[in-house]
């Protein structure tokens, strides 16, 4: 029992020592704990630091309300106000009040006369509507007889209309045709005589073919005077002239224009169209200064030419009739006039060339043609033909011209210089051109029809 009781004691003394240590530091004896006060976490320090905060926050914001609501409220300063006369203050600039002094007082107002009342318009009556009249009626004429004698009428021999020829472009204004002669008048019966016996009856028979007339000179019948255009008026000749353009009161006739071209009359226009070509060649113009007779700008209708400058010189020449073609097959001979002027102008060193619509096939039988007639006997002119479908005699003639100088152009209608004349409505429009035909465009039957 010695050394377990003596170990015992020791641990129940211990622990009695501890529990008064322990009371010892809460005692109010504590020495140190009246130094350092009694032990606080640093959370429940940080608590108790902002409750004082917010305490004294709100103890000077009260102190405050309750200074400035015992304080006297300061008095509103007095206002004064300075009053001045009128004449002494300055209402505007000196040039205005200058200005205002001048201004004339204003009038009066006018008296204000009231208008006397207007009586009322009054309304006619209105009259009454015209019963119209029944129509007539129309009484059928009775039917005449049958004479007896139209039975007796016998086949009458036609003979086949030939085919038409081919078409290469559409109708113009400017297709311009011979004029039909008039018919012969019969002479007037004697007014003595009062009936003339009936007459008997005609057995038609087959009609036979015309024999070929005799290469006789014959007069022409002479075409009905066309009707002339109303001259132009002073005012539209004025403006004209202020535009620099030339008026044209009246155009050719179409009889005319047509009788240019018909067979037995072209003497003149191939002697006209020699002498031009020939008169082009032989003048001496400044360099670059040559026309040629294709137009500058054939949609704007202005008559200004080409400048050719030093080309080749060469002629143009349409082989087909109108608006058909030449016929390859034919016993027509040529005009020898024209071979014999066309000779002249290879002399001199123009070029003739020829145009047609036909295809390239065809070329051959129109060379034979142009052989045989006499028009081209060595057979070296240029012969122009359609290249391929479409293409058409407009874009060959301006694309010889870059190439030659076109110094003057034959054909039997307008169209054949320029292709503008198929398409213009109206003649008149395309009148400034006028002063090219027959003079480097000239008209005349196609050589080979």
């Amino acid at each position: 029992m010695g050394k377990r009781g003596s170990g015992r004691y020791l641990r129940l003394a211990g622990v009695l020592l501890g529990a008064c240590a322990l009371s010892a530091c809460n005692s109010p004896f504590n020495i140190l704990a009246r130094l350092d006060g009694p032990y606080i976490s640093p959370e429940r320090r940080a608590e108790i630091a902002y409750r004082a905060a917010v305490e004294r926050q709100r103890l000077e914001s009260e102190a405050a309300a309750g200074a400035a609501a015992s304080a006297p409220a300061p008095a509103p300063a007095p206002v004064v106000v300075q009053s001045a006369p009128l004449a002494s203050q300055p209402l505007a600039s000196p040039p205005v009040a200058q200005a205002r002094a001048e201004l004339p007082p204003a009038p009066a107002p006018a008296p204000v006369i009231a208008a006397a009342p207007v009586p009322a318009p009054t309304l006619a009556p209105a009259p009454a509507p015209t019963p119209t009249p029944a129509p007539a009626p129309v009484l059928a004429a009775p039917a005449s007889p049958i004479s007896p004698a139209a039975g007796l009428m016998g086949p009458v021999a036609t003979r086949e209309p030939a085919p038409a020829p081919l078409e290469t472009r559409l109708p113009s204004a400017f297709d311009l045709t011979p004029a039909q002669p008039a018919p012969p008048r019969r002479a007037a019966q004697p007014a003595a005589q009062v009936a003339s016996p009936a007459p008997a009856p005609v057995v038609g028979a087959p009609v036979p073919a015309p024999a070929p007339a005799p290469a006789a000179p014959a007069l022409a019948a002479t075409p009905a005077p066309a009707p002339a255009a109303p001259p132009a008026t002073r005012d539209l000749q004025r403006a004209a002239a202020a535009a620099g353009l030339a008026v044209v009161s009246a155009l050719p006739s179409p009889d005319a224009a047509a009788a240019d071209a018909l067979p037995g009359q072209s003497g003149d226009a191939l002697r006209a169209f020699y002498d031009f070509a020939l008169e082009r060649l032989e003048a001496m113009p400044a360099a670059g200064s040559r026309q040629s007779m294709l137009l500058a700008d054939p949609s704007s209708l202005d008559p200004e030419l080409q400048r050719c400058g030093n080309l080749p010189p060469a002629v143009l020449i349409d082989l087909d009739p109108g608006n058909g073609l030449l016929p390859l097959v034919s016993t027509d001979s040529a005009s020898p006039e024209l071979a014999r002027y066309l000779g002249l102008l290879r002399e001199r060193g123009v070029t003739v060339y020829w145009i047609s619509g036909h295809a390239p096939n065809a070329a051959s039988q129109i060379r034979q043609r142009l052989v045989a007639s006499g028009l081209d006997p060595s057979g070296t002119d240029p012969l122009i033909v359609t290249r391929f479908a479409g293409e058409s005699k407009q874009a060959r003639r301006y694309g010889l011209g870059t190439s030659n100088c076109l110094l003057a152009m034959m054909g039997d209608q307008r169209g054949d210089f320029d292709e503008l004349y198929d398409y213009v409505l109206d003649p008149i429009m395309a009148a400034p051109l006028e002063e090219h035909v027959n003079n480097g465009w000239f008209l005349a039957p196609p050589p080979l029809d």
